[in-house]
């Protein structure tokens, strides 16, 4: 049986602190989750790819070499950014993060069950280095087009002005201290931890 899973940076507590903080005070303009550390939590994207239980067996071996091998990654925001519904901080593509999605990236692609739903639908529409990264490695945001980012909700209604209402985006810069594997649920939200992993 295949299940969607996200494999993650998990923040230090001041930046998911604030994360959880923001997204409760953003759910009165109507969202279809809340960061709240149990049911959903404050993360940044490397790679989501569908495996069945012997590739979950195989990636709970794979990343804590991965995560020895990283060291803590200090991040640097960039700018709020908000697209179909989603309001999250992007993060400045370093290094340290591109390093830490190719490892993560090479180690399991290979243990990858077939695309995502989702990622099968996207198929279509790709085009460029999206669709290249989709044929190889089952999922769009990986490279050129990988884009660090925490997401803090997703509105239910359009909020184009919501920007303009934010805190100071530094109150997410910091280090992130840890690699994991969740369960991954609707609207990209990770909805369950398997296991983590210090740097």
């Amino acid at each position: 049986m295949n299940k969607s899973y996200d494999i993650v940076l998990i923040p230090e507590p001041k930046i998911a602190s604030e994360a959880m903080k923001l997204s409760e005070i953003l759910t009165e303009k109507g969202v279809r989750f809340t960061l709240d550390g149990k049911k959903y939590f404050p993360h940044v994207s490397l790679y989501m790819l569908p495996l069945n239980d012997i590739g979950l067996e195989k990636a709970l071996e794979l990343l804590p070499i991965i995560a020895k091998e990283l060291k803590p990654i200090e991040v640097i925001t960039s700018s709020y950014h908000y697209e179909s519904e989603y309001i999250d901080v992007e993060y400045e593509k370093t290094p340290m993060l591109e390093n830490a999605q190719m490892k993560v990236v090479n180690s399991l692609n290979s243990i990858r069950e077939g695309l995502r739903e989702k990622d099968k639908a996207r198929l279509a529409t790709a085009e460029g280095e999206e669709l290249s990264n989709l044929l190889t490695y089952g999922y769009r945001s990986i490279g050129k087009a990988f884009s660090p980012h925490l997401t803090f909700t997703r509105f239910v209604e359009p909020q184009k002005d919501i920007i303009q209402n934010l805190p100071d985006k530094k109150l997410f810069d910091g280090t992130y201290l840890k690699l994991g594997i969740f369960e991954l649920g609707d609207n990209g939200t990770c909805i369950r931890e398997i296991k983590s992993w210090d740097l």
